[in-house]
């Protein structure tokens, strides 16, 4: 194993400073509640200061960069602020040196810094001057080959990066090194700008020109069926190219407008709903889908009240100031402090809790990684159905779990998410087994259309009212067996395709006593 360099745990203030050295203000860098809505799930740190703090401890630890020729770096995965990160050397050959830097559930960055080699060939093309934007540009992808422009360093930047990275600056120049956190600048702010993700980085430090300090870009392709663009940049001493990623928008949360177009009027009217992760996603179509057929709905989030809140107005707007309250709840804290101030009884719960599903390592497996979800998807779901039965008593409760067809299906970098899903069925199983009353269905979901799904490259997504709407009238039409004394047997959900997805091809797994 590779000897530890240095390890980094950034925080929102270190954000804050490289986005004055940089002016990189992408929200998925600054905005926790817009982060939460993008595929990071969180605030992450910008690839190039990654990059850039680990070449500054590299060079603090005793590594001589006075030959440094280029560097090339491929960022694995996000870091997210706060995470414990480590750098490592993993190959010295002395022409070149491969480090790495990794989080406990993998490698979140590769690079590799090159000690010998020609200089680069300088194109001293003409770019276009261009103030760097206040907030990130949302371009059509198409609009994006042909793109240029060039950055200048502000005053202010040079002070920050003499601040950040003091080491670095003496090694390759102050020019240098604003020229590389510009890089960050051209993806976050410009092309493809706000929903962009930075994935390959490869430059050469050449001779300084007479040209100001300061970078110019042009976007060569973008490719659209993978949504790649390769841009080319080149400033006084850095020359090289940028691959990045344009991920798609987020869908836009599901209205009460859309869904009153799809329910019966009254026909979820006798339910007292607890929706967990109301605020987006499925968990928002659902408390839309129920509060436009009548049914009382309690939301909770757990970050981005503001979110919850747009949901709560929407549905209260169409249904009544009393259709909808929002409580906030933490999946990973105890229930039970966090449900005393229920507005009423419940006669249905709803588990949309979910930590940041995509982004994980290369690994086939982590543990880490399924302790996080095992903390969600198993102890958060049993802690909060416990927690309802404890304070209500002996009243009837159906539950709904989504559990996933990635069970089946095992699709790379998710294996922890299938197993931590699959003990969520066997934990279903065993909660109806051992409590009279209690409903619990777990239908295995296709991929939905949601913030976490809008990945690059594009996969096809299904509808979140489409899928569960049929859900919600499967339980109608069960709670309605039951009362006639009718018995319900288990069923497995069947995997079909998208494109053959009906009403009846979602067939839950349910169990029942009582």
């Amino acid at each position: 194993m590779a000897d530890i360099v240095a390890l980094l745990r950034l925080t929102m203030d270190d954000q804050e400073a490289f986005a004055r050295l940089s002016g990189d203000r992408n929200p998925i860098h600054m905005d926790a509640a817009a982060a939460r809505r993008t595929q990071a799930g969180a605030c992450v740190a910008h690839g190039m200061h990654i990059l850039l703090w680990a070449i500054e401890n590299l060079a603090s630890s005793g590594v001589d960069l006075s030959r440094l020729k280029g560097a090339r770096a491929k960022f694995v995965s996000f870091v997210p602020v706060g995470s414990l990160a480590r750098l490592s050397i993993s190959r010295d050959s002395g022409d070149e040196l491969r480090i790495e830097v990794a989080r406990d559930d993998g490698v979140a960055m590769i690079a590799r810094l090159d000690f010998s080699g020609v200089p680069p060939r300088r194109l001293d093309r003409p770019f276009p001057s261009i103030v760097i934007p206040a907030t990130p540009l949302e371009p059509d992808f198409g609009d994006l080959p042909g793109s240029a422009g060039r950055f200048h360093v502000s005053a202010d930047a040079i002070q920050q990066a003499e601040a950040m990275f003091p080491t670095l600056c003496q090694a390759l120049g102050i020019s240098a090194l604003c020229e590389l956190a510009l890089m960050s600048t051209v993806v976050g702010m410009v092309a493809p700008g706000l929903h962009s993700i930075l994935s390959e980085i490869s430059v050469k430090l050449a001779e300084p020109s007479s040209n100001d300090a300061g970078l110019g870009f042009a976007v060569a392709r973008a490719d659209s069926r993978f949504r790649r663009v390769d841009i080319e940049v080149e400033g006084k001493q850095v020359v090289g190219n940028i691959a990045a990623f344009a991920r798609l928008a987020p869908p836009p949360v599901p209205s009460i407008r859309e869904a009153a177009a799809l329910v019966a009027p009254g026909e979820f009217r006798d339910r007292r709903a607890l929706v967990v992760g109301g605020s987006r996603g499925l968990g928002a179509a659902t408390a839309t889908l129920l509060a436009a057929g009548g049914a009382c709905v309690t939301l909770s989030y757990c970050e981005a009240q503001q979110d919850a809140d747009l949901v709560a107005d929407d549905i209260r707007r169409a249904c009544g100031i009393r259709s909808c309250e929002v409580i906030r709840y933490d999946a990973g804290a105890p229930a039970a402090a966090q449900l005393s101030a229920l507005p009423s009884a419940l006669t249905h719960a709803y588990y949309f809790a979910t930590p940041r599903i995509f982004g994980g390592s290369s690994a086939i497996y982590t543990r880490c990684r399924l302790d996080c979800f095992l903390s969600i998807y198993v102890d958060g779901f049993v802690d909060l159905i416990k927690t309802i039965l404890q304070l209500q008593g002996p009243m009837p409760l159906t539950a709904l779990y989504p559990s996933t067809v990635a069970i089946d299906e095992r699709p790379t970098r998710m294996t922890e998410y299938a197993m931590a899903k699959a003990a969520g069925e066997i934990v279903c199983a065993d909660l109806v087994r051992a409590v009279p009353g209690l409903t619990i269905t777990a239908p295995r979901l296709p991929r939905v259309a949601t913030a976490q799904t809008a990945t690059v490259p594009p996969v096809s997504a299904a509808d979140p009212l489409a899928v569960m709407l049929p859900l919600l009238r499967q339980q109608a039409g069960r709670e309605l067996f039951a009362r006639n004394g009718e018995a319900l047997r288990p069923a497995l959900v069947e995997s079909r395709p998208l494109s053959e997805l009906r009403n009846s091809d979602i067939r839950p797994f349910e169990a029942r006593t009582g």
